[in-house]
């Protein structure tokens, strides 16, 4: 484990020596022991002359070498953070449950908490648009689903966009009316990797307002090295380092795609291995099928107080998503407009129904029991099923 050092000048001569000798002799091992790494934490979290020491000394050493130093360094300064005063120390039940702790801080209640989470969905379904509809809720105080953001500063990463068309975006959500767009940030062009990541953090430490970072997309902040490793430790990393430090009550939110073939389970879909949806707080992913309006919102998370699958409907005219309700209810809802519609023409049996509508003839059968019960339909002699009539 990398040491933090208390004394900045000495940290100053550590980092100084060590980059001197990669510079000199070729020397990158020194770089990379625990003492430099440590060295270069102290530096960039110094108040005064320390950041700027650390960015002339990282200016020195080649892109690779830099990149995997602040790859550590950013690490040891996540681990420092997270750690108690004096390191790390083992503590037990006991002492745990007579802690308090604050409550969680929602951005949207029971869907969008403080912490990492991820926003995915194949391309072009919409989730830009919602992650942009969340970035403009939160810097001016409006809803998303119905439901009310928490306010606070936006830093909108836009890294597939350019001015014009995040005009035109912001523009499509009515955002020109709206008070508070001051608090949202954006930029379209962003240092990947480590140095990305730290950036992201600088700017949370700047701001003390600051409430949402949102990512479009990760595969931008990714580093890009020929031969780098994609396996799960990589992706897990690559996700972890994005999360804000503990303490601040900071939503980041990660906009990411799925794979083609989808899978039962939702958070199977995200593409990459599974560590990117292992370090990350909790996902929201949204299944839509090309040309429909309606959707699946699948609400995955640790903490998340509405876990499960809901249905969401895009409005192509405001280009905002729109609740609908719990995706089971609405399935049925469906399924039983199109039993009615099938019986509009005749009464029909069970076989007949399941047979026009594509479904089971055992799935049709539970939903006429259904449907006879509330009155919907009912059931002849002959075994054949029609509308009840409304009485006028």
């Amino acid at each position: 484990m990398s040491a933090v050092l208390k004394d900045v000048s000495v940290a100053r001569r550590i980092a100084s020596e060590s980059v001197d000798a990669y510079v000199n002799e070729g020397n990158a091992f020194g770089l990379f022991v625990p003492g430099t790494v440590g060295a270069f934490v102290t530096l960039e979290v110094d108040g005064h002359l320390g950041p700027a020491m650390a960015s002339e000394l990282y200016a020195r050493i080649d892109v690779d070498n830099r990149n995997e130093l602040r790859r550590r360094v950013w690490h040891a300064r996540k681990v420092a953070a997270a750690a108690p005063a004096g390191g790390g120390v083992v503590g037990s039940a006991a002492e745990l449950m007579g802690r308090g702790f604050d409550p969680i801080r929602w951005l949207i209640p029971g869907m969008l908490p403080e912490g990492l989470m991820l926003l995915a969905a194949r391309p072009k379904v919409g989730k830009s648009w919602f992650a942009l509809d969340v970035g403009l809720a939160t810097a001016t105080e409006g809803e998303v689903l119905g439901r009310p953001v928490e306010g606070g500063r936006v830093l909108y990463l836009a890294l597939e966009d350019s001015d014009r068309r995040m005009h035109a975006s912001l523009t499509k959500l009515g955002a020109g009316s709206r008070p508070g767009l001051e608090r949202f940030e954006y930029a379209t062009t962003w240092p990947r990797g480590t140095e990305g990541a730290a950036a992201i953090a600088q700017w949370i430490e700047r701001h003390e307002d600051a409430r949402l970072v949102v990512v479009d997309v990760f595969a931008k902040l990714r580093e890009t090295v020929a031969g780098r490793d994609t396996g799960y430790t990589t992706d897990y990393q690559d996700v972890a380092m994005l999360k804000p430090s503990a303490g601040r009550a900071v939503t980041v939110l990660l906009v990411h795609h799925t794979r083609k073939q989808e899978s039962d389970d939702a958070l199977d879909s995200v593409s990459g291995t599974l560590g990117i949806g292992g370090a990350a707080d909790g996902a929201l992913i949204l299944r839509r099928a090309r040309g429909e309006s309606e959707a699946e919102l699948h609400l995955i998370g640790r903490d998340l107080e509405d876990e499960g699958q809901f249905a969401v409907r895009f409005d192509r005219a405001t280009c905002r998503w729109q609740w609908v309700g719990e995706a089971w209810k609405v399935r049925i809802s469906q399924e039983r407009r199109d039993i009615l519609r099938v019986l509009a023409d005749g009464a029909a049996t069970p076989a007949e129904i399941a047979k026009a509508i594509g479904k089971t003839s055992g799935a049709v059968r539970y939903l006429l029991h259904q449907m006879t019960s509330d009155g919907q339909v009912s059931k002849g002699m002959d075994g054949r099923y029609r509308i009840i009539e409304a009485q006028s």
